[in-house]
């Protein structure tokens, strides 16, 4: 359990034990929209490596890559508002 000691972040924002959760349950949400990312991409190696045209095309073409992308932009944008929570004025 996180003590209290008076700490802030830069911008003076505490860094409270409801500070630390926040950002560390977002950051594991993150973590694992990361791998659903990472095990659609290998879905989509692993086909085209076994020469499987048809399913790498479905995989591809069915909306999973722009669900990827979104994901993706997803991460980038929530972590750049993690990153402005610990140093604001960075």
């Amino acid at each position: 359990m996180y003590q209290h000691h008076n700490t802030t972040v830069q911008g003076g924002v505490p860094v409270t034990e409801d500070f630390l959760l926040k950002n560390s349950s977002e950051i594991l949400k993150l973590s694992n929209q990361a791998k659903m990312v990472f095990h659609y991409l290998e879905q989509i190696a692993y086909l085209k490596a076994k020469g499987d045209q048809e399913g790498t095309s479905f995989l591809i073409y069915s909306g999973g890559l722009d669900d990827v992308i979104d994901s993706v932009q997803d991460i980038q944008t929530k972590l750049q508002e993690i990153s402005n929570d610990l140093c604001p004025d960075e």
